[in-house]
């Protein structure tokens, strides 16, 4: 709808005849239809009528002398245009120019207008079509810039802005080619004189995109020629608000959760951990969840796994204290930085009690989706022909005794806990069942205990009863804790180790199969720190506020 209007000058004098309506009409179920009008016309004509024709900006009616009390408004365009010409030839038109007030509120003819009407050729009927035409584009406004034009077609996705309708204008019906069949409309006239025009607004909002909907034809002329008064500013707002919002969130259901990725990798038992992006990018989006361009690398270790060194861990906290240090400010500002996502991916292959830490330090204030490394597949990406597996999988075994102040919890998932393994205290406190063991179990522990996203979560459920069991029912101060299990249930059980209200926690770690399990780190209120022996050298911990 683009408007502009019409100055009558040269032989189509403005003649001006206000005359008070006697009713109320209603303008939209008597317009006249392009066929409608041209075959009331064409009749008029054959039948030697005089007609006249009565307009006020952008609105037109007529009438005739062989129906004097009836008024027809109508869009005279198209095949009503030549016919209407047809009749000027003829020296059987006349024309009056009303006030639009009086021409809107019409019903039929009042009388004097025939009296005041002036006689029109063919030339004043080319010049008003001209002047019309001109008003149902920018007229006295500004056109709006292409960029402009380019945000009114993004804002509607290409499709009709008026309400329900939504048809489809980047195509054409007939031949399925790309073109453009829709119509920028204005919903303030762009002309004070078009429909809806304002003298303050009209200029100011011409080239406002804001101000501009994408419409049909059909809703097009609706608005702007057929029923211009059924369509206030404040509805036109409304529609074009309505379909922005729909179109940005059918859209937005395109658009996958932003995640990070964050690799946590290490040379163990001698096997260099490797991680290719690009399969990370990949497993990421099987998963529904859009990668950030870089992949962050918190805690790589390259250094030889020298686990059988009896202060190991005090030197691997020393070596990686800064990192972990950095680690966990960026995860108590992560909203703040400029690569913040909503989901945190996980890709963990470390040693046991690195996983465990790093865990803990994520924890589950935030979404975090972690994954599982398959080595005989060599990928990140979970196996779609796998299904998960049924529930009771994974279950606790042992007594949940009161009055303990500690307990052994190990998680059996890949293999069952041989005893042998034990640290020998450990052994001597299971026989003499001074210690309760509590022990979260498999139904038939293997390598590929944790094959679909859904396994990880029936290990959660039940790591998390564990915990509770373990803090909540036994109450106990310190939990020696042996894991045989893979690397995301590690970082998954470290999760949810609730800072600042769990108990001490014993992770036990070995270098190999022939050793025994060994305490490597303990992790207690807000701080980690190396498991040496006492009067073995000086403990190193870190912080994890």
């Amino acid at each position: 709808m683009r408007l502009a209007t019409p100055s009558f000058q040269n032989n189509f004098t403005n003649t001006t005849v206000a005359a008070e309506p006697s009713r109320p009409s209603s303008v939209t179920a008597r317009m006249l239809s392009d066929s409608d009008a041209n075959e009331w016309l064409k009749r008029s004509h054959r039948e030697q009528h005089v007609v006249t024709m009565v307009y006020a900006k952008h609105r037109c009616a007529f009438y005739s002398d062989g129906s004097p009390f009836e008024l027809y408004p109508a869009d005279p365009e198209g095949d009503s245009k030549k016919t209407l010409q047809l009749i000027a030839r003829a020296g059987r038109l006349r024309r009056l120019e009303l006030s639009e007030a009086v021409l809107r509120d019409a019903i039929k003819p009042e009388a004097g207008w025939s009296h005041a009407a002036f006689s029109a050729d063919e030339a004043d009927i080319k010049h008003w079509l001209k002047a019309r035409a001109a008003m149902f584009d920018i007229g006295r406004g500004k056109p709006l810039s292409a960029p402009g034009s380019r945000r009114v077609w993004h804002d509607a996705a290409g499709r009709c802005m008026f309400r329900g309708c939504g048809m489809d204008l980047g195509r054409t019906s007939l031949t399925t080619a790309s073109a453009a069949v829709g119509y920028l409309a204005h919903i303030v006239a762009a002309d004070p004189d078009g429909p809806r025009g304002c003298n303050t607004d009209s200029y100011r909002l011409s080239d406002d995109p804001e101000n501009v909907m994408l419409m049909c034809d059909e809703h097009h002329r609706l608005i702007d020629r057929i029923d211009p008064d059924g369509f206030s500013v404040s509805l036109l707002r409304e529609m074009r608000r309505e379909h922005v919002d729909m179109v940005r969130r059918s859209l937005d259901c395109l658009t996958y959760p932003r995640s990070k990725a964050m690799a946590i990798l290490a040379n163990v038992a001698g096997v260099w951990s490797q991680a290719s992006e690009r399969d990370i990018r990949q497993a990421m989006l099987e998963r529904g969840l859009a990668s950030l361009p870089s992949v962050r690398y918190p805690l790589r270790r390259t250094q030889r796994d020298d686990r059988t060194q009896p202060d190991f861990w005090r030197h691997l906290l020393h070596e990686h204290a800064l990192e972990l240090d950095a680690f966990m400010r960026e995860l108590i500002a992560h909203r703040e930085q400029d690569d913040y996502a909503e989901v945190l991916s996980v890709f963990p292959l470390h040693s046991m009690p690195l996983l465990l830490l790093t865990g803990r330090m994520v924890g589950e204030a935030r979404k975090v989706e972690v994954f599982q490394y398959h080595r005989h597949r060599g990928t990140w990406g979970w196996d779609s022909a796998v299904r998960p597996k049924p529930a009771g999988e994974f279950y606790l075994e042992g007594e949940s005794r009161v009055g303990s102040t500690e307990a052994l919890l190990s998680i059996e998932l890949t293999a069952s806990l041989d005893e042998q393994a034990l640290p020998s205290h450990l052994q001597e406190a299971v026989r003499q069942n001074t210690v309760p063991w509590i022990r979260l179990r498999a139904t038939a522990p293997n390598n590929a205990c944790i094959g679909h996203p859904d396994d990880l979560e029936q290990f959660t459920a039940i790591a998390r009863q564990a915990v509770a069991v373990l803090q909540d029912s036994m109450r106990v101060a310190k939990v020696h804790l042996i894991p045989v299990a893979p690397a995301s249930t590690l970082f998954r059980f470290g999760q949810l180790l609730q800072p600042g209200h769990h108990c001490k926690y014993i992770i036990h770690d070995r270098p190999h199969h022939a050793a025994s399990f060994m305490p490597a780190l303990i992790i207690e209120g807000q701080q980690a720190t190396d498991a040496l022996a006492p009067g073995s050298g000086r403990t190193t911990s870190i912080q994890l506020r």
